[in-house]
């Protein structure tokens, strides 16, 4: 058992953005410290299964490709950290965070099929980032900004996964 060996993907500090993959394997864990008032990454796989476990053990859930991992109770914050375990032969995990001290992002993972077409309404101004596949013009690990209130995407012949996300820290 090792842990999540990370890798810069898309780094931009003068927005505070920092997108880091992982390639982990069956039984890999990694203990992230998370804030106790709020989330401050978005998290997902394009490959694989990882399991999220309280502090104290509880299993949180298991999420698998395109999902966004969540803590949606707020009893699992107040622990401080939690433990991400893969729970597949392999998985490629992102994590997507702000890394300016108490300013955060927010968004959506968004798995598109072969050639699939989709409208993203109200979010203007937020950024766009690939991590499987192409998109538009977007090819993995391209980041754009949404440029419209209707904002056309649509994945190549194998599919997408894109998370859509904005500065939150004012929310």
């Amino acid at each position: 058992m090792s842990g999540f060996g990370m890798e810069g993907v898309c780094l931009r500090p003068t927005i505070g953005l920092q997108i880091t993959m992982s390639t982990p394997t069956y039984g890999d864990c990694f203990n992230p410290p998370i804030p106790t008032d709020r989330l401050s990454t978005l998290n997902w796989t394009v490959e694989g299964t990882i399991s999220v476990y309280a502090a104290n053990m509880e299993l949180i859930n298991d999420y698998g490709v395109g999902e966004r991992m969540l803590v949606p109770n707020p009893d699992h914050l107040r622990f401080g950290k939690c433990l991400l375990v893969c729970t597949s032969a392999n998985a490629e995990y992102y994590c997507l965070s702000n890394g300016v001290p108490g300013r955060y992002y927010d968004g959506e993972v968004i798995q598109l099929g072969a050639n699939e077409e989709r409208t993203i309404s109200g979010c203007n101004g937020h950024f766009i980032f690939c991590s499987l596949g192409t998109v538009n013009s977007l090819g993995k690990y391209d980041l754009a900004t949404i440029d419209s209130d209707s904002y056309v995407v649509t994945a190549g012949a194998e599919g997408a996964i894109i998370t859509v996300f904005h500065d939150s820290t004012d929310d």
